[in-house]
């Protein structure tokens, strides 16, 4: 829809200051910010598994990943990035989110923990994703857009930022794998 089409590129003007098609920007983007968005996403992810716990809600969904995971690399195509680099920078954000909301309600189960308190709702924590999402292309175009690329001496700044308590180490690191690996697409390319 429209909609869908316009949103990333009115989320990155407002983000950013920017002009998301032509790339112009007059904001330095740092890969401090895009680990930020990607953390922000992880953070929501106890609220997801408290919402399903007492929706009684299974964690996965598949058809709903296929239609996140699809919305998700149109957005980001539209906006430059190479479909198939961000799809599986997508993935691995999913799996990651799937075992943050795995080990909270196995804490739950086990009485370790308490549960969130039902203060959202679906629709909310949906909203607040997909807003945190068009943040985090926006900020990756205009990151790789201005010649800086992801690379494997930020490991520890991305772990340190990203860092969630109920996450095993390995779904970061496929996650900053996947980032290092997403390219704009050519006719994006900033020369």
């Amino acid at each position: 829809s429209l909609c869908k089409t316009l949103l990333p590129a009115l989320v990155c003007m407002l983000v950013l200051g920017c002009n998301a098609m032509a790339g112009a920007s007059d904001v330095t983007v740092t890969a401090s910010d895009v680990f930020a968005t990607i953390n922000g996403r992880l953070g929501h992810m106890q609220a997801v598994a408290s919402y399903k716990a007492r929706e009684n809600v299974p964690i996965e969904d598949f058809p709903r990943e296929a239609q996140v995971l699809d919305n998700s690399v149109r957005s980001a195509a539209a906006l430059g990035l190479a479909p198939k680099t961000v799809a599986a920078f997508y993935r691995a954000q999913i799996e990651a989110a799937k075992a943050i909301q795995r080990n909270y309600m196995n804490r739950w189960e086990q009485g370790l923990e308490q549960r969130l308190p039902a203060d959202a709702d679906l629709q909310q924590l949906r909203t607040s994703l997909s807003i945190l999402g068009h943040e985090q292309v926006s900020l990756i175009v205009a990151y790789l857009q201005s010649g800086e690329r992801f690379q494997a001496g930020q490991w520890q700044q991305f772990k340190t930022i990203t860092h969630q308590a109920m996450l095993e180490e390995e779904f970061l690191r496929e996650i900053f794998d996947a980032l290092c690996a997403v390219e704009l697409t050519t006719r994006f390319v900033i020369e």
